[in-house]
């Protein structure tokens, strides 16, 4: 998945979207200015329905040499309803006490430079291992979320530069989570 913000833009208002060809187009009104945010490749299961028209959208951005890291969080009001993570690293606090990190590489992956690995999810009483695609429910003071895990990777070691190891972050996930209630 990738997620494509102007640089600069931070938090605003969703006025339109689209949907096509796996792509999804936001366009998102801010204090100062509009901006155009794209996600891609994006499937919506059909079985989920949400209207994100006119709500408010938050980027939390962290830029490195291995790239950026991007959370996209929508919210109706105050109520958190939303949230798209793009290469996410280890120990990220997803919601309350919910953190995820690497778990184990997955058996039949392929020979490239990164190799992908399924996800723990966790917090301080119990930890769940996700394989791609799977989804977990997560209870919260703030509701019931379903954390849905679309892939993770890690560095191969067969494959390791001296600059890959200096400027690749090691673990990177891609999940949503949306709010059941």
């Amino acid at each position: 998945m990738n997620i494509t913000v102007p640089v600069m833009f931070k938090e605003g208002q969703i006025v339109s979207s689209r949907f096509s060809d796996e792509k999804l187009e936001l366009v998102v009104k801010s204090d100062k200015d509009k901006a155009i945010i794209t996600i891609q490749p994006f499937r919506i299961p059909p079985y989920i329905k949400y209207s994100i028209n006119g709500l408010y959208l938050k980027v939390t951005s962290k830029i490195s040499p291995a790239g950026i890291e991007r959370i996209l969080s929508l919210y109706d009001r105050e109520k958190l309803l939303i949230v798209v993570g793009n290469k996410v690293g280890e120990n990220i606090t997803i919601i309350e006490d919910y953190k995820i990190s690497r778990g184990n590489l997955v058996k039949d992956t392929n020979d490239n430079e990164r190799l992908w690995t399924n996800l723990k999810l966790y917090n301080g009483n119990k930890e769940i291992i996700l394989e791609t695609g799977e989804a977990h429910t997560i209870h919260t003071s703030e509701g019931e979320f379903l954390f849905l895990f679309l892939g993770a990777s890690v560095v191969n070691p067969a494959k390791e530069k001296v600059w890959v190891a200096k400027e690749t972050k090691n673990f990177m996930a891609d999940f949503i989570l949306l709010r059941l209630n």
